[in-house]
């Protein structure tokens, strides 16, 4: 008889569950669909650092959940993912040139972070591949980007400089 009940009890609260859970995510619903402005929320893991870059007292992680940026004096710490302008959160390579701007190396592209703003490349930029394996500046300036597809140099459009190609006679 004991055993009847528990077992009429468990039947009991299983039918009622689901009805109690509906209403949740029924209300839930409703409020999310209230707000005035869609709010994102990205979960990425940076446990897996590839690079490490410093600038003055912090230090930039290249990972594969973003990039995060620690302050050594603090301990705080800001993580940039593609919602906030990566090309793509795994990122494989990181520099900073002679102006503070932030280059970083993605499974599908290139982007450049100059503190405020973010701007990408891929190879409808001209960019040789999109996964971007190592990057290099030289005392120029110029940005040298290792690629699946190749080597790509960048300088900015104001810095053009005119190769003359040296043609030597074999005769």
């Amino acid at each position: 008889m004991k055993r009847r009940k528990i077992f009429q009890a468990i039947i009991a609260l299983s039918l009622l569950l689901p009805w109690n859970v509906a209403a949740r995510v029924q209300d839930n619903a409703k409020s999310l669909t209230s707000q005035s402005a869609d709010i994102w929320r990205n979960y990425t893991n940076a446990n897996k650092v590839h690079a490490l870059a410093m600038e003055g007292d912090f230090v930039w992680a290249a990972t594969t959940g973003g990039v995060v940026r620690w302050n050594r004096i603090d301990g705080t710490y800001v993580k940039y993912t593609a919602t906030d302008g990566l090309a793509h959160n795994i990122v494989y390579a990181i520099a900073i040139d002679q102006v503070g701007h932030k280059w970083f190396g993605t499974w599908k592209g290139v982007s450049e972070f100059d503190g405020s703003t973010w701007t990408s490349y891929t190879t409808a930029d001209g960019l040789a591949g999109n996964t971007v394996n190592a990057i290099a500046i030289d005392q120029a300036g110029h940005k040298w980007f290792s690629t699946g597809g190749g080597v790509s140099e960048f300088f900015p459009a104001y810095e053009y400089t005119i190769y003359l190609p040296i043609v030597l006679n074999n005769q």
